[in-house]
């Protein structure tokens, strides 16, 4: 069982302590995904997804959520794209504008900003990217409400998250959503019932559960034990208890994984040309 206490870590220090577990691993000091490291068909999750958009150069860009700006970065050398970027993370934002301003990218813009937020003022864009974004939010379905009607005519939302399988009553996922910051983590029939019930939109849902890999359950639940006692023992003020917080979110998100209870799925959306 997860016990149930209150957490005084924001979603920006969530990310601001990921950054620096994650940037002290990459030793180049360039930008870098800090969604889950995948193959599928062999390729990483951005250049399958690059492969599978009708990217363009010149084309206006979101990413809502975008970390270091990996995403954008690698688009910008493609494609001379235009783009937005936002996260809650102080170090991240201040880490992407170090990293534009030595590419010299002055097409590419990052802000340090709350999703849930009206983002109206940043105008309409030909690609919306939300990886690993949207459960972090209270109200993802909104959200995504929202978002699309910033997309152009024949602009595109791709939303890449873990979705859970089935409505559970699961101590497991009520530590994943605590410890990791995920309100929003929601149904894959809640997400289908919102794009189904609009005219608006179309959609693709292409499952890429199957790529996911995680350790043995006896090894998961050896881990969860070990960060619980080490948790126990810290101060609750301490960087370290932050830090094995957060990781013990993604521990338990693993679990779920092993346990089947949560699939890894991309949505292409598009603006249904009926609804116009």
């Amino acid at each position: 069982m997860i016990p149930r206490e209150k957490l005084n870590v924001s979603l920006g220090e969530l990310y601001d302590s990921l950054f620096f577990f994650e940037s002290s691993k990459n030793k180049n000091a360039s930008h870098y995904p800090i969604h889950k490291r995948i193959l599928i068909e062999d390729s990483s999750l951005l250049t399958w997804l690059f492969n599978h958009l009708p990217l363009t150069h010149g084309m206006t860009v979101f990413d809502a959520g975008c970390g270091t700006g990996h995403a954008l970065f690698r688009l910008y050398e493609a494609y001379q794209i235009q783009g937005v970027g936002l996260s809650l993370s102080k170090e991240e934002i201040l880490f992407a504008k170090s990293i534009a301003k030595k590419l010299g990218a002055k097409s590419l813009d990052f802000h340090q900003r709350d999703l849930s937020m009206n983002t109206d003022d940043l105008g309409k864009f030909d690609l919306i990217l939300a990886i690993e974004s949207l459960k972090h939010t209270h109200n993802p379905i909104a959200i995504i409400d929202r978002l699309v009607d910033q997309l152009t005519p024949d602009g595109i939302m791709v939303v890449v998250d873990d979705f859970l399988l089935n409505e559970y009553s699961d101590s497991m996922i009520d530590g994943h959503k605590q410890y990791w910051n995920a309100p929003g983590f929601i149904t894959v029939r809640q997400m289908k019932t919102f794009l189904e019930n609009t005219n608006q939109v179309q959609y693709e849902l292409v499952n890429h559960s199957k790529y996911i890999h995680s350790k043995p359950a006896w090894l998961i639940f050896t881990i969860i034990q070990f960060m619980r006692i080490m948790r126990a023992i810290l101060p609750r003020t301490s960087i370290l208890y932050r830090n094995l917080t957060t990781y013990l979110g993604a521990v338990i998100l693993e679990l779920l994984y092993r346990k089947k209870k949560v699939g890894y799925f991309t949505w292409i959306i598009k603006i249904n040309p009926e609804s116009s």
